[in-house]
């Protein structure tokens, strides 16, 4: 039987170190390739990741200023309808106001006299329950009327001594009737006086003017 002789040309740990540099290489390069996927996988979570919390933020800065606009708004809303009711207040008050001065000014002075004397002997003959002395504050467009009045109520009205203050009351007509050291008043202005018939008419003219 021939024997067969195998000869290596070459050294061989030379083809071994070739061998095994390219079997290194194909592995690492597959390190790398897989190495660089999952960097690329990373990075594209990462991207998703930081769109979503991006959007989530977006989405909670809108709904927040949404909120807020609604909270203005509405805030808007009350304000503008409490300007509105109190500027009709204040144009009906004018109107009533204005009624009021024309009344004063219209009514014939016979008739305002009488009124006038009216009410002081009423206010008189309360505050004679509660003292013996009392002042009378006018008006200021009402002081000589009521000097001139005052003499005939008094006769009608025994045990109580009156003056009239040198001080007037910023008022379109009447007086206030106090004691002598203040802890007693009762109130006859016209505005008040005439209160009751003034709210039905600022009802009225707001009913009419506003619906």
């Amino acid at each position: 039987m021939n024997s067969v002789e195998v000869r290596v040309v070459g050294k061989p740990e030379k083809l071994f170190e070739k061998v095994f540099e390219k079997v290194v290489k194909d592995v690492v390069d597959k390190k790398v390739d897989e190495a660089l996927k999952a960097s690329l996988q990373l990075l594209a979570t990462a991207r998703d990741q930081a769109l979503a919390s991006i959007e989530k933020e977006v989405e909670e800065i809108l709904r927040a200023a949404e909120e807020r606009l609604k909270a203005h708004e509405s805030s808007l809303e009350a304000r503008l309808r409490v300007e509105i009711a109190r500027l009709k207040n204040e144009y009906v008050n004018k109107a009533v106001e204005e009624a009021l001065k024309r009344f004063r000014d219209t009514v014939p002075e016979e008739k305002y006299r009488e009124i006038l004397r009216r009410m002081l002997k009423n206010g008189l003959q309360t505050i004679t329950v509660h003292t013996r002395s009392a002042v009378i504050v006018p008006a200021a467009k009402d002081v000589e009327l009521i000097q001139s009045i005052l003499p005939e109520v008094e006769r009608e009205i025994t045990g109580l001594s009156v003056e009239i203050s040198s001080k007037t009351i910023d008022s379109i007509g009447g007086f206030i009737v106090q004691s002598r050291d203040g802890r007693i008043s009762l109130d006859y202005r016209l505005e008040t006086v005439l209160s009751e018939a003034l709210d039905r008419a600022r009802a009225r003219a707001m009913k009419e003017l506003f619906g």
